[in-house]
């Protein structure tokens, strides 16, 4: 009896898979993976396994999550996550936005477009 090996292991560079870009833009934008398999039409399952890097997404999919992050289907496969874990997006005042490591200008615009989004939310509640 023979076992495929890879479905175990992950791929040897998994930092740099599309699945585990996926899910650090997601987590960083606040995005459930149920909003994120919605966005797509996909199940919980079948989404998860994007992220566990055992599905690649199509160019489809991809085009989709970038909409749902606001962003381009370039940044997300050039996303970097280990870049953007050592990033202070926030000074002492939460007015501007300071980062270390030189995060790139996507990464910014991507930020300020999630603090509109809490900005309108915010509004809405208080009415």
């Amino acid at each position: 009896m023979y076992i495929k090996v890879s479905q175990f292991i992950k791929p040897n560079n998994s930092l740099m898979h599309i699945g585990y870009k996926i899910q650090k833009i997601r987590e960083l934008l606040d995005i459930s993976r149920e909003q994120a398999a919605g966005h797509l039409n996909l199940s919980l399952e079948t989404y998860g396994k994007i992220e566990r890097c055992t599905l690649d997404p199509t160019e489809e999919r991809l085009e989709k999550l970038a909409s749902l992050f606001g962003t381009s289907v370039e940044y997300i496969k050039n996303f970097d996550p280990r870049q953007a874990m050592n990033n202070n997006f926030h000074n002492q005042n939460g007015d501007n936005v300071v980062t270390k490591n030189g995060a790139d200008k996507l990464m910014l615009e991507m930020y300020e477009r999630l603090l509109e989004r809490v900005i309108i939310l915010e509004k809405k509640m208080e009415k």
